[in-house]
């Protein structure tokens, strides 16, 4: 059996000697992205490099995909996506999760209750979420609650998202060595993606550790979430920022959703 953890080792595959077994633990369907991108776009410039990055990738997956016996997806949205894809042959679903124990409380860290955090890697699309966030949504809950903060951490740099940071309310952590003490320190995540694929990971990170989930809909997809119940999804700025006013102003409100959260995580 040959594994890979992604299908740019494909060429290499291919190389493998007949009879053998090759899976590909796939952890996007990269041809979403892009076409969610180049959808949103209005600039013309933008816009055909976007396109033209979609065509390579449809391209790709065309002749990545259908060297592997089985590809491994993390979502029955990316699975049965998969399967458009000519030449696909078997895929399965093994979704993702997340260690339930390790999002226990800790003792000394206490939960802020006007703290929102937006945590990720240094890609474009966590940017363009936090800057959406913090331009768009984050103005009008400031006004309905002046303690709001905004707390950006993880990986993605300072440089990618400088625009926003001299905002008031919003602070830049950026990367720590342990992120359970931030999830457990805030009260809402927000996930406000105009386009994902994969799983979110950091979703499930904040339902276990207690935080209220604020997401669009691209945000939550590949997670058995239901609005209202243990997730707000919210695709539009007054929806995202009435939520969170509302998960402010409403403990019990707040506590149900987490708690739901909670139960979905473990």
């Amino acid at each position: 059996v040959i594994y890979a953890n992604t299908y740019y080792f494909s060429p290499l595959i291919r190389r493998a000697k007949r009879g053998m077994i090759k899976v590909l633990d796939q952890q996007n369907v990269d041809h979403e992205y892009w076409e969610t991108i180049y959808n949103g776009e209005k600039n013309i410039f933008k816009k055909l490099y976007f396109y033209q990055n979609l065509m390579k990738t449809r391209l790709y997956e065309r002749i990545a995909y259908r060297i592997y016996n089985i590809i491994i997806s993390v979502s029955s949205h990316d699975r049965e996506e998969t399967y458009k894809i000519p030449g696909v042959k078997k895929v399965l679903v093994a979704p993702n999760g997340v260690d339930f124990n390790n999002y226990k409380e800790r003792r000394g860290i206490e939960r802020i209750p006007n703290r929102i955090l937006f945590t990720g890697s240094d890609t474009i699309k966590n940017a363009i979420a936090a800057k959406y966030f913090a331009k768009e949504v984050f103005p009008e809950v400031r006004k309905h609650n002046h303690d709001a903060e905004f707390i950006i951490a993880g990986r993605i740099k300072k440089s990618s998202i400088k625009t926003i940071l001299d905002e008031e309310g919003i602070k830049y952590i950026g990367e720590v060595e342990d992120m359970i003490p931030e999830f457990l320190k805030s009260s809402i995540l927000v996930a406000p993606f105009k386009e994902s694929s994969g799983t979110k990971i950091k979703i499930l990170e904040a339902m276990s550790s207690g935080c209220a989930v604020v997401s669009t809909t691209e945000g939550a997809k590949g997670i058995e979430a239901h609005h209202l119940k243990n997730i707000i999804i919210a695709d539009t700025t007054e929806e995202f920022s009435g939520s969170i006013i509302k998960l402010m102003k409403d403990d019990r409100f707040r506590e149900r959703i987490a708690q739901s959260g909670r139960e979905l995580a473990s």
